[in-house]
């Protein structure tokens, strides 16, 4: 309380409230790492997900607890504080949750004022100091796995605003009254966040900051234009990690600040990190840098980071009020009056601080995914591991692989025995579900591949990869692939074949048992060849292959779709069957697939079918018999049976016998198993 002197005339009285200079103190940057990469959109995995994105909260592991300390550098009078501490947890279905108290997540402007008071005789000065205050106190964060390489996620922010003035009256004794009175209100905004990794080098994430703002009680009266509104923004943010332990990261925002940074993994425990604060509101400008390092033991990490400021306009503690009024604050943690700082956060993991036995080193899968054959993935491995024995004594790794909804369970490698320090290469396997049969196009499908040498239930090492799957009806010119599209067990094969052979069973009954698969072959082939007519397209390197169902429903196809087909209605009738495959070395463009077929008959009764030798060859069954073999020509079908077995018998006696194609392993005969 002030005593003036009684004024002689209350017509001087006046009090003019002069606004001076505003002190501003602004806190946040609540992870070391963050901070020191500066474009975080895209690769952030703490708990500074709930400022960068919330998606990012997907990567945390099973418990972490953090915490962060700031030392400002540059004209506060704050030392070191707790900036916040928090807490996050991942849980099983790709859930994730996350809490954090900020204590240090504050923007503090000071306002001094200087109240006068004026009469005829004289004149008192007094000043006071009006507070205005933003804390971030609370945030709350949610993250689904939704895909293996596609996160998303929210988080919820709430603020406290509190504008702390010094009221001044004069009582009838002119005693000048001082009282302070705090005005509070609370507002909470939501982000929400999309974070997807295309492939393996690749991140992108996207962020919409402040998307939905909610008031909790507003400042009233005089401090209602200090209420905070914290604008809407969309953020951008990209992440290369293709080049050897080198992270590169950008990221963009509509209010047009950009970011760019990069994280080096010196070794497997310490990162060298540095970053790029810019703004392109008119022309490119660097308003700050960053540098940072971390460290990490076992469950336990370290990072450190320092941010400075190429101008420190507004930011050594002093500011213009009418700057503050006029500023388009993004946030409290990042805006013009941010200081320099030093900032350290600790990590601590827990739950995954086992010792990790085994680590891949990277991964070889073996070529795209044709539906058609999916059964040969299961002992034809996939691909292979290359795992190291990270510990000092000897170990034995299992290696699981999984391939996103095309696989009912991952399957498991027979473990491999690995010398201390030591790599080795394990193959793994695949058993594809059914759904793979649907796959009509060329897609990239998301493969995890994991390795298990630890007791515990958990991997050692996680490895993702993208797979190509081709469409169902994808061939890769490998003609011992080509059996997986004969399918004779297809209703509409044995319907087909059981059709054709219904109007000649009385002949057939009075035929001897030899010649019944020779006979039953010319009568299906025949109506065959009057259903289905023959399209030229010689086979590619790779091709286009119809399962025989489609080949009878469309009425035509290629040399492989009638080769294909008519191996199917022949094995519906038990009948074995083999390909021909025939590819001229000096002409490979001409390269041609026919077939043959098992007649059953004992050479010794070959007159029966013919006196000319070089119409058919003698082969041993699937029972390990010598028997009697036709060739036929599917693409000459137009005059039937005779025609097509005499056009292919003369074909394989050219090719085989009198230019030594299977000598000299151009001409191929690759036995039809039943595989589907």
């Amino acid at each position: 309380m002030h005593t003036l002197p009684p004024p002689r005339s209350w017509l001087a009285l006046w009090a003019i409230l002069m606004i001076m200079t505003t002190t501003a103190s602004a806190q946040h940057f609540g992870s070391a790492r963050s901070t020191a990469i500066g474009a975080s959109t895209a690769t952030v995995t703490d708990l500074s997900a709930l400022d960068w994105n919330p998606a990012g909260l997907g990567e945390l592991t099973n418990w972490d607890f953090s915490t962060s300390s700031v030392y400002p550098l540059a004209g506060a009078d704050r030392p070191v504080s707790l900036q916040m501490i928090g807490v996050g947890r991942q849980f099983a279905g790709g859930h994730s949750v996350a809490l954090r108290y900020s204590p240090g997540s504050s923007l503090e402007f000071l306002v001094p004022t200087t109240f006068i008071f004026n009469d005829s005789s004289t004149s008192f000065v007094t000043q006071f100091d009006k507070k205005i205050r933003y804390d971030e106190l609370l945030s709350a964060g949610y993250a689904w796995k939704a895909q293996s390489h596609t996160l998303v996620g929210a988080s919820l922010h709430y603020y406290e605003e509190q504008v702390t003035d010094t009221r001044y009256s004069i009582d009838t004794s002119s005693f000048i009254q001082t009282s302070t009175v705090d005005l509070v209100g609370s507002i909470w905004t939501l982000d929400v966040g999309l974070l997807w990794q295309p492939e393996s080098r690749w991140r992108i994430g996207l962020t919409g900051k402040n998307i939905v703002r909610g008031i909790g009680s507003s400042l009233q009266g005089e401090a209602a234009p200090y209420e905070l509104d914290i604008p809407r923004l969309l953020r951008f943010g990209v992440a290369y990690g293709g080049l050897t332990d080198l992270l590169l990261a950008f990221d963009g925002d509509t209010k047009k600040l950009f970011h760019a940074g990069t994280e080096w993994t010196a070794s497997p425990t310490l990162d060298v990190r540095a970053g790029l604060y810019g703004s392109a509101v008119s022309g490119l400008d660097v308003d700050a840098l960053s540098a940072g390092i971390g460290g990490k033991y076992k469950n336990v990490r370290l990072d450190l980071s320092y941010l400075a400021f190429l101008s420190q306009t507004n930011r050594r503690g002093t500011a213009d009020l009418r700057t503050f009024q006029q500023s388009d604050l993004n946030g409290i943690e990042y805006n013009e009056f941010t200081s320099n700082r030093l900032l350290l956060t600790a990590t601590v993991n827990v739950g995954t601080a086992r010792e990790s036995f085994a680590h891949i080193e990277s991964v070889d899968l073996k070529g795209d995914v044709f539906p058609a054959s999916r059964n040969i993935y299961a002992f034809v491995p996939i691909g292979t591991a290359r795992v190291r024995n990270v510990t000092a004594r000897p170990i034995e790794a299992k290696v699981s692989f999984y391939l996103d909804r095309l696989m009912d369970t991952p399957t498991e490698s027979q473990p491999a025995t690995i010398a201390p320090g030591a790599t080795v290469d394990v193959p793994f396997y695949a058993v594809l579900n059914d759904e793979i049969r649907s796959n009509a196009k060329l897609k990239v499908r998301d493969a995890d591949i994991y390795v298990h040498a630890n007791p515990a239930e958990e991997f050692d090492d996680h490895y993702q990869s993208r797979l190509l799957v081709r469409g169902r009806n994808d061939w890769n010119g490998d003609v011992s692939l080509l059996k997986y599209f004969v399918s004779p067990n297809d209703p509409d094969v044995r319907r087909f074949s059981l059709s054709s052979l219904v109007p000649w069973k009385a002949r057939l009954d009075t035929l001897p048992g030899m010649m019944q698969n020779f006979e039953k072959a010319k009568v299906v082939f025949d109506a065959f060849a009057r259903e289905v007519q023959y399209v030229g397209d010689p086979k590619q390197s790779e091709d286009f292959v119809q399962y025989p169902s489609e080949t009878l429903k469309l009425r035509g196809g290629d040399c492989d779709d009638m080769s294909v087909c008519y191996a199917s209605l022949l094995g519906s009738m038990g009948i074995s069957t083999a390909f021909v495959d025939v590819v001229p070395p000096d002409h490979p463009e001409n390269s041609h697939i026919y077939l043959m077929f098992d007649t059953g008959l004992d050479p010794a009764f070959a007159q029966r079918i013919s006196d000319n030798p070089k119409r058919y060859l003698l082969r041993k069954n699937d029972r390990s018999i010598e028997s009697l073999w036709l060739p036929v020509e599917t693409t000459a079908m137009a005059k039937g049976f005779a025609e097509a077995w005499e056009k292919g018998a003369d074909e394989y006696f050219d090719a085989a016998e009198v230019q030594l194609g299977l000598v000299k392993g151009w001409v191929r005969v690759v036995d039809i198993e039943t595989v589907n």
